[in-house]
């Protein structure tokens, strides 16, 4: 059963990446990032900043939806990764497979921006202390309300998501952060 589930959240991901989604944008509209900055009040509300939303912090690296990184440089070398043509962008989207998780990327002008991040590894804790294994009533407490549908419960802050989803009993099966729609 676990490890249907996480097939199909790994399915999801990456067939999702192919589903236009609202992400924040750059001034002329050509890449996603999260601003750090406040934008001109005068005629832009402000861009969400990375500290407005879900993040996962792992080796020492703060992993936040939207925000460009050089994966490779900053975590070292993957145990795996794939690479596919972005449906969004000029380039390949990139699945990077660590040993606790699963990293996806999509290109920009900019250099690689984080579209997902999945906890595949009750040895990584979400920012709230939320593993695998955890229950769903210990993750509401953590991380406030969410909503739910069949299992799967969604929690949104700022511009990214969380994701768990769950078995009968409320035991959380898989963690996942990402882009807010």
């Amino acid at each position: 059963m676990k490890k249907l589930a996480v097939l199909l959240i790994l399915s999801m991901l990456i067939f999702g990446a192919c589903t236009p989604a609202e992400v924040p944008v750059t001034p002329d509209d050509t890449d996603p990032v999260v601003s750090d900055t406040a934008g001109d009040s005068e005629t832009t509300p402000p861009a969400p900043t990375a500290e407005d939303g879900f993040a996962l912090t792992y080796k020492d690296a703060r992993l936040i939806p939207g925000v460009h990184m050089d994966v490779e440089a900053v975590l070292g070398a993957p145990v795996d990764k794939t690479e596919a043509p972005s449906c969004l962008h000029d380039g390949n989207d990139t699945v990077y497979f660590y040993e606790d998780l699963e990293i996806v990327t999509s290109p920009s002008a900019q250099g690689e921006y984080i579209v997902s991040v999945t906890v595949i590894s009750p040895a990584v804790a979400t920012e709230e202390g939320i593993t695998l294994g955890a229950s769903i009533s210990d993750a509401i407490a953590a991380c406030g309300e969410a909503e739910e549908a069949f299992g799967r419960y969604l929690f949104t802050r700022g511009n990214t998501t969380l994701t768990m989803m769950t078995d009968d009993d409320g035991v959380i099966l898989s963690i996942s952060y990402a882009l807010a729609e």
